[in-house]
């Protein structure tokens, strides 16, 4: 018995060690990176300021040109990039509004029922994009979330495609896009936007949009010079962000990439802190990744056409930025010929149902593993997809928790009810326990050989009570990552003040729950109801399980419903709720099993 409350125990505190780790502390990812090249150490600043962005610096255009098509020669770059002064103008943080920002300089209009905003024609950039169906807030005239912002705001992320060459001059930021056709970017009508640089090359995108989250550039150069251009298409996604922002473990935040259909996730911190990446001649796709949106770049034939994908971080303006970004094979245009290519932008929430229908449509590998289910993915994906059923036929998401749970017990019940049962008869036959470990106190070695022939002959099974907690940890670690990264989760609401299941308790016991009109300190936790309710169910299980034999080990196990209220604090309701759900049939089925073996011992 000694040696089995020291095992209950240790998986007691393993489990809270688990969660802590898994809250505070680096979740931890495949890194193996099968395409990846060893990474590149940040060039001066002026070089990563061009890092495949139009406004490149001409050494490293060409270098960089030189690098991915292995072209020996020393063409000279003819692109005129802007002076240092005039990128710096250009970037510089502007204490204007968002709206007033958007009001200067000339933009097409972008309006679906998903996706509002407009496209910036100096540079022909997506910089404005607000998801429609995604208020920043529950309230009623909370803005939009935005997910592209001006290069003039602070948290300035934009998306581009385009060309780059070491032949002839380019389209940059500062370049002025002429609207050839559309004026206003929907489903149904498409806009086309024109750029003559002036040294023979005409310059077309063609921009459609879909009545869902995706957004289709066709790129084009008509050559109309005497002598041949090669050219190369990229795509490129870049943002700012805040060093000293708390980092998420739980979901990824930062560059992702499918590289030959292997996941490749960068974090922010560690992109900053070890270089640029580069993932060469593969097939795949690029993009930025937060815990509920997404910006994608995906080139024409992702899934079978090789391209070069890199992550990158540099500081400009003091700011730090990062950017994922893609180039794909050279096109040699002889004179009087045209080149396309064309890249697919998915910029919106990672909401799965629509995921997976771009995965289809345009054989995207792997391109719901944008949504970061984790090591689990096995399990999290089936148990999401449990939980929107449920969803779609009962119509609320706390509901659908608690349904999912009694499925998740009905599965385990032979094994539950056989774990509750050994520890009934535990519980039971503890006297007869106490009497042997009395009779050989000063013999510990014949004290357990005494403690397994009575476990023997009763047929009891010490371990057996640990079975069904090694099956809910995944279980419970799915339904974590489920409630955390998945959008629909996203102000989900339940019943009385549960409003956003993804959401903590927002309910403090420091203020009465609302009763007292006191400022709670920021040093103190928000202690809510679900918590409470949580350990108050633990501690109920806990009384109908046989009691530890060492005091110490007693006490601690006491305390341990207290120390999870704590520890629970800081999650989702959602998950909150199962967790009290879970524990509250867990003793009723060992409450009724209980009083069965005490009926069998009457008779």
């Amino acid at each position: 018995m000694n040696e089995t409350s020291r095992l209950f125990t240790a998986l007691i505190i393993s489990m809270g060690a688990i969660f802590l780790w898994n809250q505070y502390y680096v979740n931890p990812k495949l890194e193996a990176q099968k395409h990846a090249i060893e990474a590149q150490k940040t060039i001066d600043q002026g070089a990563t300021r061009a890092a495949i962005d139009p406004q490149t610096a001409k050494d490293f255009v060409k270098q960089k040109v030189d690098i991915l098509t292995g072209a020996k020669d020393k063409a000279q770059n003819n692109s005129a990039p802007a002076s240092d002064a005039k990128i710096a103008e250009m970037e510089a943080v502007s204490t204007l509004s968002r709206a007033e920002i958007l009001k200067q300089g000339t933009r097409v209009a972008i309006k679906t029922d998903n996706l509002h905003g407009s496209i910036n024609l100096k540079g022909a950039v997506f910089d404005d994009v607000t998801l429609a169906k995604y208020p920043e807030t529950l309230d009623d005239n909370s803005p939009e979330v935005a997910l592209l912002t001006p290069r003039a705001m602070p948290g300035l992320y934009f998306l581009n495609t385009g060309w780059v060459s070491g032949e002839t001059r380019m389209p940059d930021d500062s370049s002025v896009w002429q609207v050839e056709s559309g004026k206003v970017l929907t489903p149904s009508t498409p806009v086309t936007l024109k750029y003559n640089n002036g040294e023979g090359q005409i310059f077309r995108k063609v921009i459609s949009v879909d009545d869902g989250q995706m957004i289709t550039t066709k790129l084009s150069v008509e050559n109309r010079g005497a002598k041949a251009v090669s050219v190369l298409p990229y795509g490129l996604i870049n943002r700012s962000w805040d060093m000293n922002r708390k980092q998420i473990y739980v979901s990824h935040e930062g560059p992702i990439a499918v590289a030959d259909k292997v996941l490749n996730e960068v974090k922010y911190k560690k992109l900053a802190k070890d270089g640029a990446q580069e993932f060469t001649n593969v097939t795949g796709w690029t993009g930025i990744g937060d815990k509920y949106w997404l910006s994608a770049i995906i080139p024409q034939n992702s899934d079978s056409e090789k391209f070069n994908i890199s992550f990158k971080h540099y500081t400009k303006n003091n700011v730090d930025r990062f950017q994922a970004d893609i180039i794909a094979q050279p096109q040699t245009i002889a004179p009087g010929a045209n080149a396309e290519y064309s890249f697919n932008i998915f910029a919106g929430a990672k909401k799965l149902d629509m995921l997976e229908k771009y995965q289809e449509q345009f054989k995207i590998d792997l391109f719901d593993h944008a949504i970061d289910f984790g090591w689990f993915y096995f399990l999290t994906k089936p148990i999401f997809m449990a939980l929107t059923f449920f969803h779609a036929h009962i119509g609320n998401m706390g509901l659908s928790i608690m349904l999912l749970t009694v499925c998740v017990r009905l599965i385990m019940f032979p094994i539950a009810s056989k774990s509750f049962s050994s520890m009934a008869r535990m519980k039971k036959h503890a006297p007869e326990i106490a009497a042997i470990k009395e009779r050989f106190k000063k013999d510990r070695q014949k004290q357990g050989v005494e403690i397994m022939k009575y476990y023997k002959a009763h047929k009891i099974n010490p371990a057996s009570g640990c079975l069904p907690m090694f099956i809910q940890i995944p279980v419970f670690f799915s339904l974590y990552k489920v409630l955390y990264v998945s959008i629909e989760m996203r102000h989900a609401p339940f019943a009385l003040w549960i409003h956003d299941l993804s959401a903590i308790d927002p309910t403090n016991v420091f203020n009465l729950f609302g009763l007292v009109m006191w400022n709670v300190p920021h040093f103190l936790p928000t202690l809510g109801v679900l918590p409470i309710l949580y350990a108050s169910t633990m501690w109920l299980q806990q009384k109908l399980n046989p009691p530890m034999a060492d005091e110490s080990q007693r006490i601690m196990m006491a305390w341990m419903p207290w120390i999870f209220m704590f520890l629970f604090s800081g999650f989702a309701s959602g998950l909150v709720i199962y967790w009290i759900w879970n524990n509250s049939l867990s003793i009723l089925q060992q409450w009724v099993i209980t009083s069965r073996v005490k009926e069998d011992r009457k008779q």
